[in-house]
């Protein structure tokens, strides 16, 4: 039987163990907030790193194990997803070759490695970039430029296969090239396939994290560092190319695959030789692909200086547009093109394009590039002052 003095004994031990724990725990949080505020250690919020400054970036950690969990989530699934759209492209296997049937006969079991196609052997690798059967890739048969005959060209094509990330085997039905890029464009005969879309270039930020995807699967994951266009003071408006630089750049076995963002889209592609150029200078009209079996580019014609490269001396301020301007050969605007068509002449300002301003973020040619061959443009532009437009028609 409990007595009155033993229940009493009970509730005064409670009563002490409940508030050596409230003391401890009390103890601990005192600590913490003393260890924060004398050492600025954020252990009881959130972790922020915008600092004082006016300009902070206002990022919040709210859990690092947290964040870095789900960024490698985020790599994982674009990983998988990405390499859905990746193709590898191989010489054609002949079945019905001599050495293949000798070799058969001699196999007890009738297999012959020179039947399959080692998943390695890979000549080049694509991207698919229309569910109907279009795939970019930077490999392009050496021969391919002097097979101008139709039938020189269907001899070549029928030498090569296709194999998708499901390790189906297509057959090529059309190939057509980039001249001035080097870059093919090969069909294959299917449907509804996967197709990702390509990263606008304006939404292509300096940090950001992307991942390098090859054929094999390897993948390389780093931020861009920098973005580039063409060097030279002196431009053309037909042709926009935009180089990105990653902070640590991936090896040579990643030449000719393809970089994606962390959504996976795709955002460039990486060339035989390493260089990474955003998927927006390459595929500027791929209307003129479907339509006439071969890449072409939108042309105004003229050469110009982007103004937002340079800096007034007298007055600091931002300058703003493209002046056109003749390049090393002395051409300033092209004979036979749209903007010797509507008068444009050197000295002219041009400010806008459509209504969209050009000036160090968007440049003349990026605007051009964003149009088709035959498409009509509204251009705005400064002559001794006094803004003129005019209506366009490219070529």
């Amino acid at each position: 039987m409990v007595t009155m003095n033993s229940k009493l004994i009970i509730i005064a031990l409670s009563a002490a163990i409940f508030g050596l724990a409230g003391g401890i725990a009390g103890s601990l949080i005192a600590r913490a907030y003393i260890l924060e505020k004398a050492f600025n250690l954020p252990i009881l919020n959130d972790i922020n790193l915008s600092g004082n400054a006016e300009n902070g970036s206002g990022l919040t950690i709210r859990n690092a194990k947290k964040i870095v969990i789900e960024q490698n989530d985020k790599t994982a699934e674009t990983l998988a997803d990405a390499k859905r759209g990746i193709v590898g492209i191989f010489k054609k296997i002949d079945a019905n070759k001599k050495e293949i049937k000798t070799a058969k006969s001699k196999n007890a079991q009738g297999v012959s490695l020179e039947q399959y196609y080692g998943l390695s052997d890979q000549l080049g690798q694509g991207i698919i970039v229309t569910s109907d059967g279009w795939i970019l890739s930077t490999f392009l048969p050496d021969d391919y430029e002097n097979t101008a005959a139709t039938s020189a060209k269907a001899s070549l094509i029928d030498a090569y296969v296709v194999i998708s990330n499901d390790k189906k085997v297509y057959a090529i039905s059309d190939l057509a090239t980039d001249s001035l890029k080097k870059y093919a464009f090969w069909r294959i005969n299917a449907n509804d396939l996967p197709v990702k879309k390509f990263t606008d270039i304006k939404e292509t930020k300096n940090g950001e994290l992307a991942i390098a995807i090859n054929w094999n699967g390897d993948s390389f994951l780093s931020a861009i560092a920098r973005q580039g266009q063409a060097s030279g003071k002196i431009k053309s408006s037909d042709f926009f190319s935009k180089e990105l630089m990653l902070s640590a750049n991936p090896s040579e076995n990643f030449n000719g695959s393809f970089l994606f963002n962390l959504n996976g889209e795709i955002m460039a592609v990486i060339d035989n030789t390493g260089k990474i150029e955003h998927i927006s200078g390459i595929l500027p009209c791929l209307d003129c692909l479907f339509k006439k079996k071969a890449v072409s580019y939108p042309r105004l014609g003229v050469n110009y200086a982007d103004l937002g490269e340079f800096v007034n001396p007298t007055d600091n301020k931002e300058l703003k547009g493209a002046l056109i301007y003749a390049d090393q050969s002395g051409i300033a605007v092209q004979k036979g093109s749209a903007g010797e068509a509507v008068g444009l002449k050197a000295g002219d300002i041009i400010l806008k394009i459509n209504g969209n301003e050009i000036n160090l973020y968007n440049s003349l040619s990026l605007e051009i590039s964003r149009h088709s061959i035959g498409e009509e443009i509204i251009i705005e532009f400064s002559r001794d002052n006094i803004i003129n437009t005019v209506k366009v028609r490219l070529r």
